[in-house]
């Protein structure tokens, strides 16, 4: 999908993120705006996270992985405790991809307590990429002793790939 530079697409892009009354084009245009990088997307996304549906939400998610600027990170740290797991997933995914130190303590949380198995996979994945004493612990501990056997392997694999990265 090309849409031309983002001056000229930002417009209609905005008009969709926060009035169309169909989800699906509301979460579309979010991760459009994901592809611009641009100032204005990170504050036009930041709104968009209190959407009142998850696809949107979920959407805004990981269009904020584009953007290593602190409202995207501070965004992405508050949608950790959505009611929906498709929600935490994608930002668990996110803030691994921007490595902001921040995020470390709340996915070592998410990794060892949430409910949903994908999202503790995902926070497992994501602490592979800080290079931090408490992420490599909290993937040393969930590896070795976690009750779910899909989330002990996940962990493991995030481990030897933080390790891979040391070197």
């Amino acid at each position: 999908l090309f849409l031309g530079n983002a001056g000229t697409a930002m417009r209609p892009l905005s008009a969709a993120l926060a009035g169309d009354s169909d989800a699906g084009v509301r979460a579309a245009a979010a991760d459009a705006l994901g592809s611009f990088n641009a100032k204005q997307g990170v504050t036009l996304l930041t709104t968009a996270a209190k959407d009142a549906s998850p696809e949107v939400r979920a959407a805004v998610a990981e269009a904020l992985s584009s953007y290593a600027a602190e409202p995207a990170t501070v965004t992405l740290l508050a949608l950790l405790g959505d009611s929906d797991a498709s929600v935490r997933d994608a930002a668990a995914e996110s803030l691994g991809y921007l490595a902001d130190a921040r995020a470390v303590s709340p996915l070592v949380d998410m990794l060892k307590r949430d409910e949903s198995q994908a999202v503790r996979i995902s926070a497992a994945y994501a602490l592979a990429e800080f290079d931090d004493k408490r992420a490599t612990q909290a993937l040393a501990d969930v590896s070795r002793a976690d009750r779910d056997a899909v989330v002990r392997k996940a962990a493991t694999e995030a481990l030897a790939s933080a390790g891979e990265e040391d070197q």
